[in-house]
This record gives structure tokens, C-alpha cells and sequence, in this order.
């Protein structure tokens, strides 16, 4: 019996059968395999964030019965480093890092804004947690700001990630009011792909406090996150589709400044540089070295459509019209390089003055 069922199912399929009823069964068959691999993604995603999220309940679970005192270590290394001297009606700029970073990411840029007549005050805040509650510590910290000097007027400059955190901020409920300016440095405002290998960055970050910072202690790896940062900056994440649907706050005025000179350049530039330290001097050593440098200066100069982690097309903000580009790259536009001033200065500058 199970042979004339065969024999019969192969009969039917191998049938000539008209070309448009051929074509439509392809159709079919595609479109019934399109909607397959798209319920097998999502399952697939699903999947794995639960399985992550498992993954980092238990991570921090064991940190906390392991050291039961990091969490209230890390909170109490967090937040707003006020001025000592920041007077109630000041103009006062919070600065926000970025991903992998610190508060001392602004040593540049902090000296100029108080030669201009500013107080700053860094945030420091565990870099790789959800952003939702990154912006939750600013908008506490704001808060108990306000409560104690009312008066301060506030701005807002922030770098990468650290203008996602600032949009969540203003454009989240938790907002009150208050604030000025906002001006965004490299902002991810659709993603960067970066997010996909920071995990590197985290591991020279962590080696750096290692080495620089005497109470630094291996439950810092988790305190500062588990990656839920890089995956809200991941293109396409859920996080930045809500975030964008947002509308602007209408009495804040945006800036962003973008940089069109990819850092990668500029590695590639550094490294001619270094080489041209083994060419020896000589007939041929000479002229080898000599366009081993123009090849350098070549390559720092190009142009392009990003600065190496965030295109330019990806800080754009629907509703921001004061978007500036700038010949800078992710680095060089907030931080200073052969003792020049951070590119973006002359514009940080103008906007806070206005």
C-alpha cells in the first residue's frame, strides 16, 4: 500500500502542469518560506534575550552573594561631581560620556568651558547598563540639584551614547523643565555598529581602571553592566524605535555636531608614522620615509560619511535643524590631539554663548 502511495505522490509531482500554475505554486512555496524564516527569527531572538537575560540575573545574583557590598559600592561612585564652588544662579553644563568611558573623558573640554565662565559637572554612571536607567540616575541627580540650588541654569553636552541618554532624559517623563541647551557630540540617534564589538573596549576599559584606579575590584565588570548599552544602541533596536517616536521638547534647543573623518584613517595614518621611525636614513631610506608620511597625511585627511562609529546619516534627528558636520572623527571631535582643542570647541563655544 505504501508503494502506490509513493508511486502516486511522485506521479503528481512529477506531472507537467501548466506554467502559470507552476509559478504560483513556486510563489507560494517562497512566500510560505519567507513568513517561516521570519517566525524562526523571532523565535530566535526571543530565545536569546531570554537565555541573556537569564544569564545576567544569575551573574549579578552570584556578585551580590560574593560581595554584597558592590552594588552600594557602585552606586556611591556614581552621579553628578558638582563644582565645590557652583553658586545658585550659575550656568552650569552637565557633561555625559559615552560608551566604555568615563567621567575624565572631558578633561579637554572641561578647562575651556570654565575659562568661557562655566561650571561643569561630569556624570558618571555604570556605562554599560540599560539606558533607561541611566537616565533615570541623571534625572535623579537633576532633581536633587534643583532642590538645593533652584535657580542654576542648566545645559547639557553630552558625547555618543551619552546623547541617547540626555533624549531619554528630556524626552521621558521624568523631566521637569529646566533645561536650556542640549548639545549632542557624535550622537547615535539610529545606532552604531560599534555596538556589535565593544565588547574589546570593555575589556581595555576595565584593564585601564585596573591600572589606574587603586579600589578598582573585578565586581566592577558587572556593576558597570552587562552589555544591555550596547544592545540599546545596537541599528534597529527597540530601545532607539521608541526613543525616536518621541517628539522633541519644544523649549530645549538642539544642536549636533557630526564628523565626516572615519578614526580608522587616522590609526592606519598613526601607524605609516610609527613606521617610517624603522626606515634607516640613506639614499633610499630618505624618500621612503618621505612618502610613507605624505601617505599619512593623506589618509588623516580623507573625508566620508562618518567618523568611523556613528555615519552621519545616523545622527541626524527628525526635528533638529541646527545639525553641524564637522572634520572630526569619533575621538577628535570632543577631545584635543597635538595640543589643538577639540574640533567641535568653536561650536560647543557659539552655542552655549547664544
Amino acid at each position: 500500500m505504501h508503494r502506490f502511495i509513493l508511486a502516486l505522490v511522485l506521479g503528481l509531482a512529477l506531472a507537467p502542469q501548466p506554467a502559470q500554475a507552476e509559478y504560483a505554486w513556486v510563489t507560494s512555496v517562497k512566500r510560505a518560506a519567507s513568513v517561516a524564516a521570519v517566525k524562526v527569527g523571532q523565535c530566535w531572538d526571543t530565545c536569546t534575550e531570554a537565555c541573556g537575560k537569564t544569564t545576567r540575573r544569575w551573574v549579578r545574583q552570584s556578585v551580590a552573594y560574593l560581595a554584597p557590598e558592590a552594588k552600594s559600592q557602585a552606586a556611591a561612585r556614581c552621579g553628578l561631581r558638582l563644582p565645590s564652588d557652583v553658586a545658585a544662579d550659575d550656568r552650569l553644563v552637565v557633561l555625559i560620556h559615552g560608551l566604555d568611558s568615563g567621567a575624565d573623558y572631558w578633561q579637554d573640554l572641561s578647562p575651556l568651558l570654565e575659562q568661557e565662565g562655566f561650571a561643569v559637572a561630569p556624570l558618571a554612571y555604570p556605562n554599560d547598563q540599560p539606558l533607561e536607567e541611566s537616565a533615570a540616575l541623571l534625572a535623579g541627580e537633576i532633581a536633587r540639584l534643583r532642590a538645593d540650588r533652584p535657580n542654576v541654569k542648566l545645559d547639557i553636552l553630552a558625547h555618543s551614547m551619552g546623547g541617547i541618554i540626555a533624549r531619554c532624559y528630556l524626552e521621558g517623563g521624568a523631566y521637569t523643565g529646566g533645561v536650556g541647551r542640549l548639545v549632542l557630540l557624535a550622537p547615535p540617534n539610529h545606532g552604531s555598529c560599534y555596538s556589535r564589538f565593544s565588547a574589546l573596549s570593555e575589556v581595555v576599559e576595565h584593564c585601564r581602571l585596573w591600572r589606574t584606579e587603586d579600589e578598582w575590584s573585578w565586581t566592577w565588570i558587572v556593576t558597570d553592566g552587562l552589555g544591555e548599552a550596547r544592545n540599546d544602541i545596537a541599528p534597529g533596536s527597540k530601545f532607539l524605535a521608541e526613543l525616536n517616536a518621541r517628539p522633541r521638547r519644544s523649549d530645549v534647543r538642539y544642536t549636533i555636531v557630526a564628523g565626516n573623518r572615519n578614526c580608522g584613517w587616522r590609526y592606519a595614518a598613526n601607524t605609516l608614522r610609527w613606521t617610517t621611525a624603522c626606515v634607516p636614513d640613506g639614499r633610499w631610506g630618505k624618500p621612503l620615509g618621505d612618502n610613507l608620511q605624505r601617505w599619512a597625511e593623506t589618509l588623516e585627511s580623507r573625508t566620508g560619511t562618518g567618523d568611523g562609529l556613528v555615519p552621519i546619516d545616523h545622527a541626524l534627528l527628525p526635528g533638529v535643524d541646527d545639525f553641524v558636520i564637522v572634520s572630526a572623527d569619533h575621538t577628535t571631535i570632543a577631545c584635543s590631539r597635538n595640543g589643538r582643542p577639540p574640533v567641535a570647541w568653536p561650536i560647543i563655544k557659539d552655542r552655549l554663548k547664544r
